[in-house]
């Protein structure tokens, strides 16, 4: 639809000859990191297991080594 990230818009809903309007915000795309996981370089056939996740107020981010 090409909104714009974590900006607020005003929406009109119409039907029947009624409307509301709604403010209403888009997503951020920066998103708290809480954890960080490196996985080793290379390539493997080997299964990865991640068994801890993130929360609302931290992600678990899963990233190659630098």
């Amino acid at each position: 639809m090409g909104l714009t990230p974590n900006t607020r818009y005003d929406i009109r809903l119409e039907a029947d000859g009624q409307s509301v309007d709604l403010p209403a915000r888009t997503w951020s795309e920066e998103f708290p990191i809480g954890n960080t996981t490196y996985l080793p370089g290379g390539n493997t056939d080997q299964t990865l297991y991640i068994r801890d996740g993130g929360t609302e107020k931290g992600w678990r981010l899963v990233t190659p080594e630098h």
